[in-house]
């Protein structure tokens, strides 16, 4: 992407690279966290203009992977409410060695007061796309994939029993574990974008098993490890093709 650097501030998730006069994100789909007890879960972002003129970017919303019970909104050059999917065709300008934040948020629905409620349980994945509205093939995207309570739980070790590996996996990917003695009832469940439950496996107290993804349509999964119902564990299995 030319004269631009995206900086990204919630949890350290992507990385940049430059090269060829172009920015790129490293696995650009991305995760942030929630639980049903919130109305917006917020990603940020700061891009970052490092060239030596001005650049105007407007942006559009990819809502396919939203999930029926959210629903969402984006701050850019103004905020954009449900059902807006663009920005404004002027754009937001950014001046040479300054940043403009941009901010993604799943919400609930809108209640009697036109208030966003609780969020429901479930998935969703949303995807920007910037335009440069001087050269108009001049674009970058990523996605953010949203996590709202599915495989979240206050009992979480930070423990990593689980290698899943490839990952991104194309055609299969091999799942590695060992657990101590006192995880005697593992599960790993996989589920897709909107929640769904894709495949449950029983572990052994320690092995590996092969999961065949050839039949997967391409995305982010995510999977979780339970003992006894318990999440112990979990993270993304990217698809790719």
């Amino acid at each position: 992407m030319k004269k631009l650097l995206v900086l990204l501030f919630i949890l350290g998730f992507v990385t940049t690279t430059i090269a060829n006069s172009q920015t790129f994100i490293e696995n650009p789909s991305r995760s942030k966290k929630g639980n049903i007890e919130e109305s917006d879960v917020q990603w940020d972002s700061q891009i970052l203009n490092n060239a030596l003129s001005p650049v105007t970017y407007r942006i559009k919303i990819e809502t396919s992977g939203l999930n029926p019970e959210h629903l969402f909104y984006f701050c850019w050059d103004n905020c954009y409410g449900p059902g807006q999917e663009s920005s404004y065709p002027e754009g937001q300008k950014i001046d040479p060695n300054s940043a403009f934040l941009f901010s993604l948020h799943v919400v609930g629905p809108v209640d009697e007061s036109f208030n966003y409620s609780k969020l429901k349980e479930g998935n969703s994945q949303l995807c920007a796309t910037f335009y440069n509205v001087n050269q108009p093939n001049d674009t970058f995207n990523f996605c953010i994939d949203y996590q709202i309570g599915l495989v979240t739980s206050v009992n979480e070790s930070k423990e990593q029993y689980v290698s899943v590996l490839p990952n991104p996996s194309s055609n299969s990917t091999n799942v590695q574990y060992q657990f101590p003695s006192t995880v005697n009832n593992a599960m790993f469940t996989l589920y897709n974008i909107t929640g769904s439950k894709v495949l449950e496996l029983p572990l052994a107290q320690q092995g590996n098993a092969t999961i065949n993804t050839s039949a997967l349509e391409q995305g982010a999964y995510y999977f979780a490890i339970s003992n006894n119902g318990t999440i112990v564990q979990r993270s993304i299995l990217q698809v790719l093709r």
